[in-house]
């Protein structure tokens, strides 16, 4: 017969390391509870004319030629930015163009203003945001047509 004797010492640090094993799943547990329970969509709304169609009016914001706005939206959970969805169909030509506060700072661009023309993209962002901020798209139209785009901030929220 073959007998396998264990020490006590061994007996200890097998105890540790199930332990460890314990507290870091349980860890990562909570994390992932905690993370990430909601994602909301913020998307910016507004059309020149109020006597257009619902529809016209939630697929984002149209400005007459001229304008300059600003659409405030609420925040409603914690967490943070995570990324925003940019849609400029052709035909501005970087005429109308944006920029994105939150409160007071402004987050997107950095300075200045952004303008594109035939454009969709997902910018990647991380920007920590608290339920009750607001968010403020700043939109001008310099050119003589109206023009539309859609924008949307996605944040990720937590529990």
């Amino acid at each position: 017969m073959d007998y396998t004797v264990i020490t006590n010492k061994e007996i200890v640090e097998k105890e540790i390391i199930d332990q460890v094993a314990r507290a870091i799943y349980k860890y990562a547990k909570e994390r992932a509870e905690y993370e990430f329970a909601t994602t909301e969509a913020i998307a910016f709304k507004y059309h020149y004319d109020p006597n257009a169609p619902e529809d016209e009016k939630n697929k984002g914001v149209t400005l007459m030629a001229g304008e300059e706005v600003k659409v405030t939206e609420t925040v409603n959970v914690t967490g943070k930015i995570t990324a925003i969805l940019i849609h400029v169909p052709p035909g501005p030509a970087g005429l109308l163009k944006f920029r994105i506060f939150l409160d007071n700072q402004q987050i997107f661009p950095r300075s200045g203003y952004f303008a594109a023309d035939s454009f969709d993209h997902v910018l990647n962002f991380i920007m920590p945001v608290r339920k009750g901020q607001k968010l403020t798209l700043h939109a001008i139209n310099r050119g003589s047509k109206a023009h539309f785009m859609h924008v949307e901030v996605i944040v990720q929220g937590i529990k």
